[in-house]
C-alpha cells in the first residue's frame, strides 16, 4: 500500500525553495498538473529534503519528477501542435 500524507507541513518547512510539497504530491498525483505548478512543481531543485524529513517516508522527489515529465511532454506537444499549424 501506498504510504499516507499525515499533513503534518516538515516538508514544507524543509523545503529550501519554500515550496509546497505536500501540496504538489497531491496535485501531481490526482493529474492535476495546473495546481501542482501553482504550488511550486518546476520550481523544485529536487534536493531530497523533502524526502528526508517525510515521517510516512513518501518518496517525493520520485513524484515531482514524474508531474515535470507530464508537463515537459504537454509542453512539448503544445509546441508541436502550433509547429504544424503554422505550417
Amino acid at each position: 500500500a501506498d504510504p499516507q500524507c499525515i499533513r503534518c507541513g516538515k516538508c514544507i518547512e524543509a523545503c529550501p525553495m519554500h515550496l509546497l510539497p505536500i501540496y504538489m504530491n497531491i496535485y501531481g498525483k490526482a493529474g492535476d498538473l495546473d495546481e501542482s505548478v501553482k504550488c511550486g512543481a518546476m520550481d523544485c531543485i529536487e534536493c531530497g529534503s523533502c524526502n528526508y524529513i517525510c515521517p510516512a517516508r513518501i518518496h517525493l522527489v520520485q513524484s515531482f519528477r514524474v508531474t515535470k515529465g507530464e508537463l515537459r511532454a504537454l509542453a512539448a506537444k503544445e509546441k508541436a501542435a502550433k509547429e504544424a499549424a503554422k505550417a
